[in-house]
């Protein structure tokens, strides 16, 4: 029989909108976890973001592939009668919603604790519990402003956001580690301690962490690195701005294609890449082999296009489907 994926038997409970904690229980998901994802009456908020496909946003599928969706209204007794119920029977309860909103409807960390002594509790706000923005609700562009990391992306002295939900991403990535580091400590190989903790995630702690190689200097990693354009585009040329700018020149980038002129600068030991579009990205022959991308039939009948992990276990690879 097939080995069983590393989270087999693990039960989890999203409570969660948009990014964050929906990717951290998609990926716990991908490794076998059953996950209960709970929805306001009026559904995700994503579920309507556009592209949809008859009425379903294709953010929400690739967000929350391989989960069981259940309608819960938290405002009421029995909706949080429900709730409490499933935390209960769960290994893990992971949520982002606005700081203290999960505490008032009777579920804090102590709460949890006594309901479900061996539950994992994960948390994700922009900037934590009982800070100085207590309460503070934040998005990925406002952590990104505040963390650093618009000043680190900054272009010819202008603060710049990434072009992806950077801190929202980073936060669910890390938000992974901390829930299965939480994990092996109650439930590992020499026994381990047998109950829960909670975890208090930080998008702002994630995103200043990200920014740490530049505390020290005001470089950035981008000085050495150096985009020209070609005929078809974009090429990053990794050498300082002169060098590359002369090499370049010499080269007269702008009659080559991206190709040619890193063909013409390896020649004079110089790393020349391409600089791929998204679009050039996701149809790269390595997303290909990866399966990093994957049609999987769902939701009326429709084929949706599913995120594959990026967690290739030889043994056990994460499972992804179920739109």
């Amino acid at each position: 029989s097939a080995t069983p994926l590393p989270l087999h038997g693990l039960r989890v409970l999203e409570v969660g909108q948009y990014k964050t904690a929906p990717l951290t229980a998609r990926h716990l998901a991908t490794l076998g976890a059953e996950v209960l994802k709970i929805e306001p009456p009026s559904g995700d908020v994503t579920r309507e973001w556009p592209p949809c496909v008859d009425g379903l946003g294709i953010f929400f599928v690739m967000s929350n592939s391989g989960k069981k969706s259940f309608t819960v209204d938290l405002k009421s007794p029995q909706g949080r009668a429900m709730c409490e119920k499933l935390v209960r029977s769960s290994d893990v309860v992971v949520e982002n919603l606005k700081p203290g909103s999960f505490a008032r409807l009777g579920f804090s960390p102590s709460d949890l604790a006594r309901i479900n002594p061996r539950v994992i509790y994960c948390s994700i706000s922009g900037f934590g519990n009982n800070t100085v923005y207590q309460g503070r609700p934040a998005f990925d562009t406002v952590v990104q402003a505040m963390s650093g990391v618009m000043h680190a992306n900054a272009h010819e002295g202008t603060p710049l956001k990434a072009g992806i939900s950077i801190c929202d991403v980073m936060g669910g990535e890390v938000a992974l580690f901390a829930i299965v580091a939480a994990l092996h400590r109650r439930d590992g190989h020499e026994g381990g301690s047998g109950r829960g903790e909670a975890i208090d995630l930080s998008m702002q702690d994630v995103g200043a962490w990200m920014t740490a190689p530049l505390w020290n200097n005001g470089g950035s990693e981008a000085d050495t690195n150096t985009v020209v354009a070609c005929k078809d585009g974009f090429a990053l040329v990794v050498a300082s701005a002169e060098r590359a700018q002369r090499a370049a020149a010499a080269a007269y980038a702008p009659n080559k294609t991206r190709d040619q002129l890193a063909a013409t600068l390896a020649a004079q030991g110089i790393t020349c890449v391409p600089v791929l579009r998204v679009s050039e990205s996701a149809a790269h022959p390595l997303v290909a082999e990866r399966k990093l991308i994957r049609d999987c039939a769902g939701f009326g009948g429709h084929d949706w296009p599913l995120l594959g992990s990026p967690m290739a276990l030889s043994l056990t690879p994460p499972f992804v489907g179920d739109p």
